[in-house]
């Protein structure tokens, strides 16, 4: 800063500015004296001025040397000198035209075309001195230089001071403003002629402006510079028009230097001004250049002579242009309109933002923060924050995007914001459409949850979203390092499984962080189902191994569940075998689900395991093919299978259920079910298809608790296990006459297996009630319908005690083996000696071996062994060995003729009364040698046997018809006989054809040493009726011997074998338990040829009235 220069003199004229206070003392002198003479003639003048300017050019040549003189280094050259007067409002004055300055070697360094001065009344009056007040330059050059030390310079422009290197102090106009400043708060007394000066003003001046501190240089084509000088300091305005960056700006500055306090205040207002242009004023105002649009508004500076600037404060509005972001976020956004205030603190250090607001050009969009491509639309931005320079911190107190539709707020700090740059933001946005949501993701940002996101989220809106955020700058952009938040949600609709409906109207919260992102929801549909509640559990974000998890709870009807879970790739009603449209009843599913975020997911990626509750649940076929009804379960199923347990009516038996369903196809089994329950009556076990040997309804009544399991393994085979209970039913069977009764204890077992839905095999069968118990396998045919092989490993029943097999030929006979220590066939034996047998069979082959065969209580077969064949309803081949009586051996043999022709047999015993009496055919026969033998004529279709019984010495007990007969005859030594220890006969011999149900006798006899007879006649074995007629023969070994006797042996005898010449007839008909026997006496004494002749006169032999023929046994 100058010193006052009336007090330094010629010291100051070699500082910086020395000339132009040279030439202002010069000119003040000169003007003193130029007005002293117009004093005297002012009045005379005063008409005149007031018509316009009086030329003194008559004193253009004394100024000219009175300013040289003074400045011997430039010579100054003036055109004219004018008076003139503004009105009274202010002095005179003088005005000196095209002023043209010279340096030493005749250049031209400063033109002036024109040059005011107003002389100071004040002056006048009170000192009697004549000073200039205010001083006035027209159209000069000037240069305006804040130098490297921080003082300012004013100067006419040379070539030096044009702002092209450092000023050395001889510009012509150098120190003007220090002339102001050293006058400035000195008071009109101060003494010297610029001590009055109050006023400098430079009009229409083409300036340029130098600030070495900034380096920085601009002009101003056209400026206008007022400068007023009070005791505080002094006031100033430019007002000029600028070139900045190629584009001509109108610039209005006002501003005040207080000359105590050494500070300077400036306001600037300007129009259509290049931002870049601002940006080399100050450090803090270096943003500006990414700023390329057109401002107006204001700036305010204040600061110290000799500092920085220490406060600044700006207010902005911009039209169309652009804004470049800068790093590590280097993006340009195209703007139509845009507000900016803010301010500088020098003295913290300190920028603020107080309203920065972009709206943007349709279309504008930003680079997404981590993201090479994706662009993030924004229709207009507002920011508020503050920048600490020496922390390098930014706050951000507001940051609003529009987007077009939603709208994202971010408030936070960025540490090192100019260097490594670390971010903590809060996030909200607000109405965001889900659809919409490429729009503002980057795939960048977690891409498998992107990709999964955008494809599967279809629809919905966010009211909104908070989140804090972290974010790291670097040479690639800003990268995200961790986000925490929450949002809301509602009418979205979820895609989550391919080929899976759509879970629509959904509502609810989710929570996030850079590593997962959880779904909380409150309400949906899919599929006519409600859901209530679910979670949507996102894992493993930006790791690349991002996994999602669904857990749902969803509720409604049965058929609806079921059709939601049968839909591709679940098909779980499909692999289920159940129709979800004909099912009733109430579910309630807990549903989870496990993917990878792929777009290309696979069934094999997903896991999927649901939890249900169903209710009064009716389900055709559900189970195994059997119909549930009004049933109560809970299900669990995943990938690997499904379990059911509850209870309901299954095929209208109420049961307990467990079911076991595998899926895939390398798995141990595929099914099982479990049914535990009371089969209330016969018709339900044949609905459960458990109606199998025993438990046919032919043979139990009542109820059977059960437990059945059905097993289906990987390949198709079924294994059906049948646990019965059979206290509370009755097995009965009449045809072995055996029977459990209510209440007796008793059990089933029966394990069968079913191959293409076909049975197989019966693997294990079993029933055990009191005495009884039966264990065996089996196998079906090719059929399944038909049984193939039964082996039976046990059966046990009082007195039986045996195993034995039934298998099936190709041609549908059966072949039959049994063995073991003992048969019991006293219940059934009168029924197996009466019947014809095979009508449960058909065609069979019996092998047998037994230690001891039972017919009755005490009497048994021992020894036993045979084959039995029957075929087309007859025994075709039978061969029996046995010994009765424990010695008595008996031997039967049929078997075919020649060729295969008619059937023969023969049976053979040595002792025919035990074998009779153990057979329980005749009790009353002791020894005797049996054979018989026979003939069928299988050519006839009821099979006639036409044969011969005889036995040889045996003896007669208490044969009741014999000895009704012989009492008859008054044969008393007989009867005696009869009644004591038997009568003996030599032979039986009976000649006999039997044909169905009838046995026809022809000359039957019978002979022993007491008693011979003769007979014949029928007897009908269906009926147990005979009907016979004969001869008794008393005395028979004498007596018969007559009838051998040549010739006349035939006329005593009458020609009846076995006769003799005393005989009686007899005639024995009816019951053969108590037959009615006639004798007739006189054909005791009559020949033989006379007694046929009696015989004619009796009853003729009739057959049975009202009598059904009985098949004859075979």
């Amino acid at each position: 800063m100058t010193d006052d220069v009336e007090q330094h003199g010629g010291q100051g004229e070699n500082r910086t500015g020395g000339h132009l206070k040279r030439w202002c003392r010069g000119a003040a002198h000169l003007a003193g004296g130029l007005l002293a003479g117009v004093a005297i003639v002012a009045g005379l003048l005063s008409w005149q001025l007031s018509k316009g300017p009086i030329s003194l050019s008559f004193l253009t040549p004394y100024i000219e040397q009175a300013l040289n003189e003074r400045s011997p280094d430039m010579q100054v050259e003036l055109g004219d000198t004018i008076l003139t007067w503004a009105g009274w409002e202010r002095a005179l004055d003088i005005r000196v035209l095209d002023v043209l300055v010279y340096d030493n070697l005749g250049a031209i360094v400063a033109a002036i075309p024109e040059v005011s001065f107003s002389l100071s009344s004040r002056a006048l009056i009170r000192r009697g001195a004549i000073v200039p007040k205010s001083v006035e330059l027209f159209g000069p050059r000037l240069v305006l230089r804040r130098g490297a030390d921080g003082t300012f310079e004013v100067n006419l422009g040379n070539a030096r001071s044009d702002g092209q290197g450092p000023s050395d102090g001889t510009g012509l106009g150098s120190g003007l403003l220090d002339l102001l400043i050293a006058k400035a708060g000195a008071g009109p007394d101060a003494g010297a002629q610029l001590a009055y000066l109050s006023r400098l003003n430079i009009i229409g001046a083409e300036t340029v402006i130098v600030d070495e501190i900034l380096g920085r240089r601009w002009t101003a084509p056209v400026a206008d510079i007022r400068l007023i000088r009070d005791d505080a300091g002094i006031q100033g305005e430019i007002a000029l028009q600028m070139d900045l960056n190629d584009r001509r700006s109108e610039v209005t500055a006002k501003g005040s230097y207080l000359v105590n306090e050494g500070r300077v205040a400036v306001s600037v207002a300007f129009t259509d001004l290049d931002p870049k242009a601002l940006a080399g004023f100050h450090e803090s105002l270096k943003r500006f250049e990414s700023i390329q649009l057109p401002l107006k508004g204001t700036v305010t500076l204040g600061m110290s002579v000799n500092g920085p600037p220490e406060d600044i404060g700006f207010r902005f509005t911009g039209g169309e242009g652009e804004i470049r972001t800068p790093d590590p976020y280097q993006e340009a956004i195209a703007v139509k309109s845009l507000v900016l205030a803010g301010r500088y603190d020098g003295r913290a250090r300190t920028a603020e933002i107080h309203d920065f607001t972009i709206a943007t050009k349709e279309g504008a969009s930003v680079r997404s923060p981590g993201s090479a491509a994706h662009r993030l639309p924004v229709a207009g931005l507002q920011f508020a924050g503050k920048y600490w320079m020496d922390d390098d911190r930014l706050e951000i107190s507001r940051l609003a995007v529009d987007t077009g539709g939603p709208q994202a707020v971010l408030a936070g700090t960025v540490e090192d914001a100019t260097g490594s740059a670390v971010g903590a933001f809060d996030v909200a946005l607000r109405n965001t459409p889900l659809k919409d949501i490429r729009k503002y993701w980057a795939p960048e940002w977690a891409p498998d949850v992107y990709n999964w996101w955008t494809e599967n989220i279809k629809d919905g809106v966010v009211p909104t979203l908070n989140m804090k955020v972290r974010v790291s700058g670097g040479t690639g952009g800003w990268a995200l390092t961790s986000v925490v938040g929450d949002m809301d949600f509602r009418d979205t609709v979820l895609s989550y499984l391919p080929g899976m409906p759509d879970i629509t109207d959904l509502a609810g919260k989710s929570t996030f962080t850079h590593k997962r992102f959880d779904v909380f929801v409150s309400q949906g549909k899919s599929g006519g189902m409600v859901l209530s509640e679910g979670q949507l559990f996102i894992t493993g974000l930006s790791t690349g191994k991002e996994q999602a998890e669904i857990q749902a709870t969803i509720a409604g009807q049965l058929d609806k569940a079921l059709a939601l879970i049968d839909h591709p790739p679940l098909a779980y009603a499909t692999k289920m075998e159940v129709d979800p449209k004909g099912t009733k009843g109430a579910a309630k599913v807990r549903l989870r689900i496990g993917f990878p975020l792929i777009l290309d997911l696979k069934l094999e990626d997903v896991n999927i395991a649901a939890d249900a509750r169903l209710r009064e649940a009716a389900i055709p076929h559900a189970l195994h093919g059997f119909d549930l009804d009004a049933a109560d379960l809970t299900m669990s199923i995943d990938k690997r299978g499904m379990e059911v347990k509850g209870n309901g009516i299954v095929a209208g038996m109420p049961a307990d259920i467990s079911w076991r369903e595998n899926f895939g196809d390398k798995v141990a089994f595929r099914t099982i079910l479990d049914l535990s329950g009371r089969i209330p009556d016969v018709e339900r076990i044949r609905e459960l298809g458990l109606n199998v040997g025993l438990l046919n309804e032919e043979y139990v009544s009542g109820a059977v608790g059960a437990n059945l399991r059905f097993t289906v393994l990987n390949d198709g085979e079924t294994r059906v296990e049948v646990r019965a209970d059979l206290a509370e039913a009755q097995l009965a069977v009449d045809r072995v006459k055996w029977k459990k009764p209510f209440g007796a204890a008793g059990r089933a077992e029966m394990n069968v297996t079913f191959r293409q839905d076909k049975a197989r095999e019966i693997t294990h069968f079993a029933l055990y009630a009191e005495d009884l118990a039966v264990a065996g396998r089996g196998t079906f045919e090719d059929d399944g319908k038909s049984v193939q092989r039964i082996d039976f490993t046990r059966i046990n029943h009082g007195r039986t005690d045996m195993k034995g097999a039934l298998i099936r030929r190709a041609d549908g006979a059966w072949d039959l083996g049994f063995h073991g220590a003992g048969l019991d066939l006293s219940p059934v034996w009168k029924d197996l000696t009466e019947s014809e047998g095979g009508e449960v069979l058909g065609d069979f082959v019996l092998a047998a071996e037994f230690d001891k065969v039972w017919i009755d209580d005490k009497r048994a077969l021992s020894e036993v062994s045979g084959t039995f064949q029957r075929e087309g309803n007859i025994w075709r081949t039978v061969y029996l060995k046995s010994i009765l009586d424990g010695a008595t051996a008996l031997n039967v043999e049929l078997k075919p003729g020649l060729n295969g022709a008619n059937r023969t047999v023969d049976i053979s015993t040595a002792d025919a009364g035990v074998v009779l009496r153990t057979l329980g055919f005749y009790d009353n026969m002791q020894g005797g040698a049996l054979q018989l033998t026979g003939t069928f004529d299988d050519s006839h279709p009821d099979h006639p046997l036409k044969g011969r019984l005889l036995i040889r010495d045996y003896r007669v007990l208490k044969a009741p018809a014999l000895a009704h007969l012989v009492s008859i005859m008054a044969l008393t030594g007989i009867l005696d006989a009869l009644q004591g220890d038997g009568l003996g006969f030599a032979v039986l011999d009976i000649p006999f054809t039997m044909r169905s149900g009838v046995v026809e006798i022809a000359d039957a006899r019978a002979a022993g040493t007491s008693l011979g007879f003769t007979a014949s006649g029928t007897v009908y074995t269906h009926a147990d009726i005979v009907d016979l007629e004969g001869t008794v023969v008393p005395a028979y070994a004498i007596n018969s011997a007559l009838g051998r006797i040549p010739i006349l042996g035939n006329i005593f005898t009458g020609g009846e074998k076995g006769s003799g010449l005393f005989a009686a007839n007899f005639r024995m008909t009816g019951p053969q338990e108590d037959p009615k026997v006639d004798v007739n006496p006189l054909s005791a004494l009559a020949p033989g040829f006379l007694r046929r002749l009696f015989g004619v006169f009796g009853d003729s032999p009739s057959a049975p009235k009202d009598l059904n023929p009985v098949p004859t046994p075979k």
